[in-house]
């Protein structure tokens, strides 16, 4: 009996390349998360000085 599978769609040639992939794909997720800073960043003080104002009072 002839077996009817095509031979160019067999997966098992590449399943090392796939799994090496895979692999780097996971590592350089976890590196990336382990570098990030989650943090939140400071605040700055923002002061703001009105000059040349004069305040009139009504009699």
């Amino acid at each position: 009996m002839e077996s009817k599978k095509n031979p160019k769609a067999d997966l098992e040639k590449g399943r090392v390349l796939f799994f090496l992939i895979g692999l780097l794909i996971s590592l350089l997720i976890v590196f990336i998360l382990l570098n990030y800073d989650f943090s939140e960043p400071e605040k700055e003080e923002v002061n703001i000085e009105i000059t040349g104002l004069e305040i009139q009072q009504c009699k």
